[in-house]
């Protein structure tokens, strides 16, 4: 496995991620105008989430700590950038990338100033909002697409 080529899968999924939620936002606000404020702090953090995820990755990459089974698919690279990431990784990050350490403080602040109830209603209206469904599909789309990538380098075939 290309260490560049597994990092460029995943950083093209999470440009994709992020225009969606650039739309997602978008979206949102043009029903529900009176709650832009929590829309933007809820936007804010999945940008955030984003670059910590984009650092995780390489950590764990330059590190030789990402097994083969992580990197099979997006989910699995999910899991084990969140669910399986340990306290002692995430000191040691934290530690050693002060980019890494600004993005965790600013989702700890975001995510304090995040206002669920404000954005029940608005995001219940996305169902209706025919930019936000093809958004949605596109990065679908686009997921199944970089999985079956995925799955290409790890078997060695060629794309």
């Amino acid at each position: 496995m290309h260490s560049s080529e597994l990092r460029a899968l995943f950083r093209e999924y999470l440009q994709a991620l992020r225009e969606f939620v650039e739309v997602h936002g978008r979206c949102i606000v043009k029903g529900w105008p009176d709650r832009k404020d929590a829309i933007e702090v809820m936007t804010r953090l999945a940008y955030l989430n984003c670059e910590v995820q984009a650092w995780r990755l390489d950590y764990l990459w330059e590190r030789g700590l990402l097994e083969q089974k992580a990197y099979q698919s997006l989910s699995g690279i999910f899991d084990r950038l969140n669910k399986e990431w340990s306290e002692s990784e995430e000191a040691a990050l934290k530690a050693s990338n002060e980019p890494y350490r600004e993005a965790v403080t600013n989702s700890d602040v975001a995510r304090i100033r995040l206002d669920p109830p404000a954005l029940d209603g608005p995001s219940g209206d996305l169902r209706r909002d025919k930019e936000y469904l093809m958004a949605r599909e596109d990065l679908r789309q686009k997921a199944q697409l970089l999985d079956a990538q995925l799955q290409k380098l790890v078997t060695g075939k060629s794309r």
